[in-house]
């Protein structure tokens, strides 16, 4: 049977455990920026898979997410996904306007390095993403 106090430390376990499947590239959760209250600085709260993360799951329902503190001009956000240099072919969708997903047309190669880069970004006010350009890379699995 949970006790109220079991209960309590899951939650807090909850806690301490979701954020790292998340990498946090410039929020002020990691020493980056701070924005001041109402800033009109658009930037990147996460990612997924987060940038060094390796055993990454290479097939089934693989995607890269990228989640931006407001919403994004979708037109302006210049996303790519490469392998040793080469682009890897896949399909780019909105969640909203805060969220990109990039699907891959094939399956990841197994035990590859893959490096994500954002080199272009606005917000729907017309904000220039900072810094650009943004990059991160995570290693898949077998």
């Amino acid at each position: 049977m949970l006790t109220k106090n079991k209960i309590l430390m899951l939650i807090f376990l909850l806690f301490l455990i979701i954020p790292s499947a998340c990498t946090y590239l410039l929020g002020p959760e990691e020493g980056g920026i701070t924005p001041s209250a109402g800033s009109t600085t658009p930037y990147v709260i996460f990612t997924n898979p987060p940038n060094g993360q390796a055993n990454v799951q290479r097939t089934g329902s693989f995607m890269v997410q990228v989640e931006f503190n407001m919403e994004m001009n979708p037109g302006s956000v210049n996303f790519m996904m490469t392998t040793g240099g080469a682009p890897v072919s896949g399909s780019i969708y909105w969640v909203g306007y805060k969220m990109i997903q990039f699907i891959p047309h094939t399956i990841l190669m197994p035990n590859t390095t893959y490096e994500c880069t954002i080199t272009a970004g606005r917000s729907s006010s017309g904000f220039l993403l900072t810094p650009l350009p943004l990059t991160w890379k995570f290693t898949t699995g077998f």
